[in-house]
C-alpha cells in the first residue's frame, strides 16, 4: 500500500478507536467538544479520519474516556508513519528531509553570477 494511503488508513483507524472510547464512557460528540477545546463538528471529522489535530487534542481525550496511552501511542505511531512517508518522499526527490530546493539565494558559481547581473 502506497504511504500516503497508509497514513489514511492509520488516521481513520485512531478516528474509529477514539469514536468506541467516546460512546463506550457515555459521551456525544457535542458532550465530548468541550473537553478537547474543539467543537463538534472537529469531533465528527477526526473520528472519520478527515481531520488533523494535534498531539494535546488526544491527550485530553485520553485523559477524559481513561484510554491508558492508547490514543496518544496510536496519533504517536499515526506521526511516525507520516515522518517516514516525508522522508521516503524526500529521498525519492534526491534531498535529505527538510533540506528546501535551492531557490535564487541558494544559487551559486554561474547562475549566481547571472543573477547578480541581471539584478
Amino acid at each position: 500500500m502506497p504511504e500516503p494511503q497508509r497514513i489514511a488508513a492509520a488516521r481513520r483507524a485512531l478516528g474509529r478507536q477514539l469514536a468506541a472510547y467516546r460512546k463506550a464512557a457515555g459521551y456525544s460528540q457535542h458532550q465530548l467538544a468541550p473537553h478537547t477545546g474543539y467543537g463538534r463538528s472537529t469531533i465528527a471529522n477526526v473520528e472519520v479520519g478527515r481531520q488533523h489535530v494535534p498531539r494535546a487534542f488526544w491527550q485530553r481525550c485520553e485523559n477524559l474516556l481513561k484510554t491508558d496511552g492508547a490514543l496518544t501511542t496510536g496519533y504517536d505511531q499515526l506521526q511516525a508513519l507520516a515522518t517516514h512517508a516525508r522522508r521516503l518522499a524526500a529521498r525519492a526527490e534526491g534531498q535529505p528531509a527538510g533540506t528546501p530546493g535551492r531557490g535564487a539565494a541558494q544559487l551559486r558559481g554561474p547562475a549566481k553570477r547571472c543573477q547578480t547581473a541581471l539584478a
